[in-house]
């Protein structure tokens, strides 16, 4: 049976995502921006022309433009060269294909994936020859992979560092059958993004997030704890928390933390941690000690960044992670034996009031959390008893919605009236079902970006200037006629701040609409030096 892949869009660091086979950028010589040689620590890099390049020794230049290395781990890593087509946008994009085509075809799925995942980022636009001309490549790139991915049993995560790319990106994918969900799951999906749009979501993130990552579940846990301390008679499945007490004590502090720290640090995260993270909700919190949430949300950050509580304290200003219990960062916080949880019980009152205000003042999503823990229910409970004392005309919308991978993933009888339950599938294969999630994910995701202010940020920036749609163009054209018609007088107008950061909305240069040079004149990628990877 066939299973056509999907093209998943996400803002991030290529580098910090976990798939299976990875598509750079290079030039005929084999020259790659070198961030990319990190990929490939094993092969033989010599100085290039551009301080900031490398080159691949050991290799002849390759015929067809792409050369397949193995990379960090075995993983591998299709060069293609996207500079010697001359500008050809066409060509250029034939060739990114092929090399995605054969990543596919020699990468191995791993961590319970149902399809490999190859990763590439938006080629030809950092220091090739079509850095000004994005809108183009992105017109042709995305129906291209799109096409690929219903042929060829692969996903593909097309990964963009800036903002401006992401918003191209996401104005082309508007083929309603391209997420190939049920009905239900689009109304549902859509739901969620515009209240994310709206700023009214805020995220619970359980342990079934990060398990595509290879992080393991609570039984393997425990299993590895036992192989470590040589107790394996300590093992009893049906109180794990009193088995996790009593490895602890035989391992001793320092070497119990010192498995948790090789178990649950990461240097990648998974792509569900990325598309959650493009929510850009302000307060999220999550069960799980990992650091591939931090992972995900730290490109995405603007001046000012983020808090982890309780490593720091929050600031009203800023978005918070509450790491309920614990956080890997600091192993002695970890909440895993039973007298971790006792602790929790009596400290951390405070910790669960946080959620319960979440449930009161905003739509808490649960994702990878099945929702059963005794403590959790009383605290929907003591919500349920507050929430009815609201006065209203209307039935009282449900406090969050909890997203799972099957009907019995999840305790939705005695929730029904306050959390929404949403299962991906009756299919009774996690691999499936986990994938539907991430695809599920993706929509939400695209349709909160188109939903709000920023989704044209491309539309007055020059380097998305051709390749634009007819209507597009139109618009473009009349808005910079009029920005050319103003003079210093009417920028002294109490109302030019509002249209400026308008302006800077849909994509205008600062510094031109300030009176003076324009970034593509001096420094035509200078808020996004990190893109000029994707060369």
């Amino acid at each position: 049976m066939h299973h056509p892949g999907h093209l998943f869009v996400i803002q991030g660091d290529l580098m910090r995502l976990s798939c299976d086979a990875v598509v750079v950028p290079c030039d005929g010589d084999l020259n790659v921006t070198g961030v990319w040689a990190t990929l490939m620590p094993d092969l033989e890099w010599l100085p290039a022309a551009v301080p900031s390049w490398r080159r691949l020794g050991g290799h002849q230049r390759p015929r067809d433009g792409i050369l397949e290395v193995s990379g960090r781990g075995g993983r591998p890593v299709v060069l293609v060269d996207t500079v010697s087509q001359s500008g050809d946008v066409t060509t250029m994009v034939d060739m990114v294909v092929s090399a995605v085509r054969r990543a596919a075809e020699d990468s191995r799925r791993h961590d319970g994936r149902k399809l490999p995942l190859v990763g590439l980022p938006l080629p030809g636009t950092g220091e090739g020859t079509l850095a000004g001309r994005r809108r183009e490549v992105v017109a042709a790139l995305v129906p291209a992979l799109r096409a690929l991915v219903q042929e060829c049993e692969v996903d593909v995560a097309l990964t963009l560092w800036s903002r401006q790319d992401l918003a191209a990106v996401q104005s082309e994918r508007h083929d309603q059958s391209e997420w190939g969900l049920p009905e239900s799951l689009l109304s549902e999906a859509d739901r969620l993004g515009l209240l994310a749009a709206q700023g009214q979501v805020s995220l619970f993130v359980g342990a079934g997030v990060s398990v595509p990552v290879g992080l393991p579940h609570w039984d393997g846990l425990i299993e590895r704890l036992a192989e470590e301390a040589g107790r394996r008679d300590l093992v009893d499945p049906e109180r794990l928390e009193d088995s996790a007490e009593s490895l602890r004590a035989v391992l001793g502090a320092d070497a119990y933390e010192s498995v948790m720290v090789r178990e649950f640090h990461r240097e990648q995260h998974g792509l569900s941690h990325a598309l959650l993270a493009m929510l850009r909700t302000r307060q999220l919190v999550t069960t799980n000690f990992d650091n591939c949430l931090e992972l995900a949300l730290d490109p995405l950050q603007t001046e000012g960044g983020y808090r982890v509580l309780t490593r720091a304290l929050a600031d009203g200003a800023s978005p918070w992670l509450l790491k309920l219990h614990g956080d890997i960062a600091r192993p002695r916080t970890l909440v895993l034996t039973q007298s971790d949880y006792d602790r929790l019980g009596a400290d951390g009152r405070a910790l669960y009031g946080v959620i319960q205000a979440l449930l009161l003042t905003s739509h808490l999503v649960f994702v990878g959390f099945s929702l059963r823990d005794a403590d959790f229910l009383a605290l929907i409970d003591d919500v349920r008893n507050v929430r009815r004392q609201a006065e209203s005309d209307e039935a009282l919308p449900t406090a969050g919605t909890a997203l799972a991978l099957h009907p019995q993933a999840i305790q939705a009888a005695p929730l029904q009236d306050e959390i929404k339950a949403v299962w991906m599938t009756d299919d009774p294969s996690n691999e499936t079902a986990a994938r539907q999630l991430e695809i599920f994910l993706d929509r939400v995701a695209w349709k909160a970006h188109t939903a709000t202010e920023l989704s044209a940020e491309f539309l007055l920036d020059d380097r998305y200037a051709s390749g634009h749609s007819e209507e597009d163009a139109a618009l473009r054209e009349s808005v910079m006629d009029w920005l050319a018609s103003l003079s210093p007088t009417h920028k002294a107008s109490v109302g030019w701040e509002h249209l400026r950061r308008t302006l800077e909305e849909l994509g205008a240069d600062p510094a031109s609409l300030n009176g003076g040079v324009g970034r593509s004149a001096h420094f035509p990628d200078a808020e996004n030096t990190v893109s000029r990877v994707d060369r």
